[in-house]
């Protein structure tokens, strides 16, 4: 991918991000966020080099296991996971008029099967 084809993909970043707070917190009060998550991010950021990838990824994974958590609470969906390194047929993606494929560092969906994914 070049220059070009991230502007594409991501042009959203130039765009404003209107956060409606009211709803935000009606939604997700701060109980159902876990009191770890902030003194876990910080450790992480103290310790942890993000200069290569893999330093930058557990910072990621800190912020996606808590949205998960969150989400199984607010949607009502103990199998929500996260899965790793996820291969993915090549798929068009029409703005860049190319397939992209390859493994998806993330990728969240509900687990198959019936046995309790445990919430807490």
């Amino acid at each position: 991918m070049t220059h070009k084809d991230y502007d594409v993909l991501c042009n959203y970043r130039y765009a404003l991000i209107n956060i409606n707070q009211q709803s935000l917190e009606s939604l997700i009060p701060d109980q159902l966020i876990p009191t770890s998550f902030l003194p876990q991010l910080q450790t992480c950021r103290m310790v942890s080099a993000r200069y290569l990838e893999q330093g930058t990824r557990k910072v990621i994974i800190i912020f996606l296991d808590v949205a998960v958590f969150v989400a199984r609470q607010v949607f009502n969906e103990p199998r929500l996971v996260i899965d790793h390194e996820q291969d993915v047929e090549p798929t068009k993606v029409p703005e860049l008029a190319c397939k992209v494929n390859g493994p998806l560092d993330y990728v969240t969906a509900r687990a198959a099967g019936r046995i309790d994914m445990g919430t807490y």
